[in-house]
């Protein structure tokens, strides 16, 4: 009898480590758009290890503004570069989203991560963002079917508290993949100064279109004339329950953002209106 109950007890205590072990197997994919070399990717990668396994693919160097391109026609160069012990880190000679691809497809070897965290951007990525490098890796993250997060910190020049960031992002992270639900893509923005528990979470729609651009035109020594973008900002724009106007009362933001854009609830206007004007429909 006590031999049986001993059995027992090492097959419980078996299935007790596989379990814990598997837990700790969670795959994480950490990126960024402003490079390899940025110290918010550091403390996100050394962060997200208390979560799982972590491999890091960056970029080379600094591609904030590239949205969701990748560079084609022209080879990657790519490398490895120790940043944390015990953690793969890779650069790509490419964008962000190119990052995420060769990432699945190379160091993962066709296994998609449970999670894909982008960030933390120096500078705030509000509003559709749909030019930014750090939420195009995160939703290049979700196309592929991974809980996503895009990260941003607005910097007013102080200190910037990239560890306190990092683990306001984890936590986000753990509420994202306790959802149970994938493909996940969240925008989150963390204010500057010092971050700990007093920073209040909201969750927030994006503020419309609240910059314009205009562009200053100069001429080089050869007398060809080239143009400098200028963004400006319009503050009557800012729409009071946003995550602009929310970010800048001190808040940390957070935006849950689709990841197939099909406009469902418009689908039978436009069937009705092809088929009114006799464009037929499928």
């Amino acid at each position: 009898m006590k031999k049986n109950a001993i059995a027992i007890l090492v097959i419980v205590c078996f299935f007790c480590v596989s379990l814990h072990s598997q837990e700790k197997e969670l795959l994480i994919l950490v990126t960024n758009d402003d490079g390899i070399d940025s110290p918010g990717l550091h403390a996100l990668a050394l962060e997200m290890k208390k979560l799982g396994s972590v491999v890091v693919v960056a970029p080379k160097t600094n591609q904030s503004g590239t949205s969701h391109t990748t560079k084609r026609g022209q080879p990657t160069f790519f490398g490895e570069k120790e940043l944390i012990p015990g953690v793969k880190s890779y650069w790509v000679d490419n964008t962000p989203v190119a990052c995420v691809l060769w990432a699945i497809a190379g160091p993962l070897e066709g296994v998609v991560p449970e999670l894909v965290v982008s960030g933390i951007n120096e500078g705030p990525n509000l509003g559709p963002a749909y030019g930014s490098g750090t939420v195009g890796a995160a939703r290049e993250g979700a196309l592929a079917g991974a809980t996503a997060i895009a990260a941003s910190q607005f910097v007013f020049g102080e200190k910037t508290d990239h560890e306190g960031a990092a683990a306001v992002v984890r936590k986000l992270a753990q509420k994202a993949l306790s959802l149970g639900e994938k493909p996940v893509l969240w925008n989150v923005n963390i204010p500057g100064g010092k971050i700990d528990s007093s920073k209040k979470i909201i969750v927030t729609e994006m503020n419309r279109r609240w910059q314009k651009m205009t562009y200053v035109v100069h001429q080089d020594i050869r007398g060809q004339s080239y143009f400098w973008f200028r963004r400006t900002s319009d503050i009557s724009k800012i729409e009071p329950e946003s995550d602009f106007a929310y970010l800048f009362k001190g808040y940390i933001t957070v935006t849950p953002h689709l990841v197939y854009q099909t406009d469902v609830a418009a689908m039978e206007k436009v069937k009705a209106l092809l088929h009114n004007t006799g464009a037929g429909q499928r």
